[in-house]
């Protein structure tokens, strides 16, 4: 790999790219930052022949390997974000740092007026403030809901509640849950995938059988955090009442 390029971005901050063949590839630190992922893991869901490193010097002088992933790796990246951030990250990656390499061989960013910055920090406020009130939204639904289960039975008392937003639903378990899942990823900002292979690989190094550990699943995952468990009960009573709520609009028409 030759040719390092460092791009500069308000939002996202910096992004390191490299040729090699031709092609742009483009740091996998530097793109899982902003999207709110980790490298490590981030890897692990990525085409290994997309995957390279390179020797780059840190700010003190000393030489580090870094991994760099290509152009289809990058968009594999990207799709694991949850964050709406993702969305402007493709963007300006795709419409405006790429088309610029593959037109001069560097990147030109268009230096932005006083005007221009000005309102690009306010959207940034804006955004922020929005953040801001989902979050307590969700601190509020979850203080409120019903029955909170609690104690050592948790994970099987949200079983029950699972179930109980399939049938509001109609959806199949492994599908509700999934769905209930996938909405805990995106509004707590975690990876329940994630963290049910570190809860198993810690079992494990304790001596645990594998059949036990292997037998834990995502909700076990959850129940260790407390954060994670009051963000997970409150996503499941407010999405079985919305269930609820459509399916007597239904009967009335």
């Amino acid at each position: 790999m030759n040719n390092l390029t460092v791009f500069q971005n308000p939002e996202f901050g910096e992004l390191r790219t490299a040729e090699r063949n031709g092609e742009t590839w483009f740091c996998l630190a530097d793109v899982c930052r902003p999207l709110g992922l980790r490298a490590k893991d981030c890897k692990l869901r990525l085409k290994k022949d997309g995957v390279d490193t390179i020797a780059l010097t840190d700010s003190v002088g000393r030489m580090q390997g870094m991994l760099f992933v290509n152009e289809g790796n990058l968009y594999r990246a990207i799709f694991q974000s949850r964050k709406p951030e993702a969305d402007r990250f493709t963007d300006w990656v795709t419409e405006e740092v790429l088309p610029s390499i593959r037109k001069t061989g560097r990147y030109e960013s268009k230096p932005m007026t006083m005007a221009e910055n000005v309102a690009a920090q306010a959207q940034l406020l804006v955004e922020q403030e929005q953040r801001i009130a989902r979050i307590e939204e969700r601190v509020e639904t979850a203080l409120t809901a019903i029955a909170r289960p609690s104690g050592d039975t948790w994970a099987e008392d949200m079983k029950e509640a699972i179930a109980g937003y399939c049938r509001a639903t109609g959806l199949t378990e492994p599908a509700g849950r999934g769905r209930l899942y996938a909405m805990l990823d995106r509004e707590a900002s975690c990876n329940t995938d994630a963290r049910l292979r570190r809860l198993r690989q810690r079992r494990k190094e304790t001596g645990e059988r594998r059949k036990d550990y292997m037998a834990l699943t995502k909700l076990d995952a959850i129940a260790v955090d407390k954060g994670l468990r009051v963000a997970f009960e409150g996503i499941v009573a407010r999405e079985t009442a919305r269930a609820a709520q459509k399916s007597e609009i239904a009967k009335r028409l």
